[in-house]
């Protein structure tokens, strides 16, 4: 690899979720969702998410059954899941095209899956697709630069 930047936006990071179903009040049903461990303090980006459409019965032979305080709180962490967004990466690089151990169009082509490392940083990202190849010529011949899926 002869360069490669990465960098991360985090404007608009949501981690944690509190979800508020149904009821008014201190009556409201209600329950937060994160995946993994709880973030705390400056690592903590929190979304209120407003599930009072989520009914608290299910319809079952055309008669309402209500849904028990279990079921219903993981339908609630469902939705909270749904409103949490990953900080978006990118990253892009450039490759040698005469490099002896891989070649473009023969070892690898567009659409395959790799592993790109940057040791320096002790940057990792395990299998990202290539989509894209820009081919340019300069001075110093001939540049190839992949274009990855976002992840």
């Amino acid at each position: 690899m002869l360069s490669f930047t990465y960098s991360t936006d985090i404007s608009a990071q949501r981690n944690f979720a509190y979800v508020l179903g149904k009821g008014e009040g201190a009556e409201r049903k209600r329950t937060t969702y994160f995946d993994g461990s709880e973030p705390s303090f400056l690592e903590r980006y929190e979304v209120y998410v407003d599930a009072k459409d989520m009914a608290d019965e299910q319809q079952e032979n055309g008669e309402s059954k209500p849904i028990s305080d279990d079921e219903y709180i993981e339908l609630l962490k469902e939705r909270g899941k749904e409103n949490i967004v990953l900080p978006m990466t990118a990253s892009e690089s450039q490759i040698a095209v005469q490099s002896t151990q891989f070649r473009y169009n023969a070892d690898y082509f567009v659409g395959d899956y790799v592993t790109v490392e940057h040791r320096r940083f002790g940057l990792v990202q395990p299998r990202i697709q290539i989509i894209g190849m820009i081919e340019s010529f300069d001075q110093n011949g001939r540049n190839l630069t992949p274009t990855f899926k976002g992840v």
